[in-house]
């Protein structure tokens, strides 16, 4: 099943992106519920976000918080547990 998490392609000022996005998925919070982390990728001012579940369900968009919109074609996104 594709169930689409985010309306990051709407999010932007600028029309015309469509190129890749590197996702990984974590529990950030200790919630018991995973987020979504993304970049947009091999593209100048590209943004990484975190998107968390609203409701209990998967169907719906997901909140987005903007970490950074300045990066500069990010090749790779790696998560890792430091606790």
């Amino acid at each position: 099943t594709i169930r689409r998490y985010g309306d990051f392609d709407a999010m932007r000022e600028r029309a015309g992106w469509g190129g890749m996005a590197k996702t990984a998925v974590a529990d950030l919070d200790g919630n018991g519920r995973s987020e979504i982390i993304a970049t947009e990728a091999e593209i100048p001012d590209a943004r990484l976000a975190i998107f968390s579940r609203t409701g209990e369900g998967l169907d719906g968009l997901w909140e987005a918080q903007v970490l950074a919109d300045d990066l500069y074609a990010p090749h790779s996104l790696v998560i890792a547990d430091l606790w």
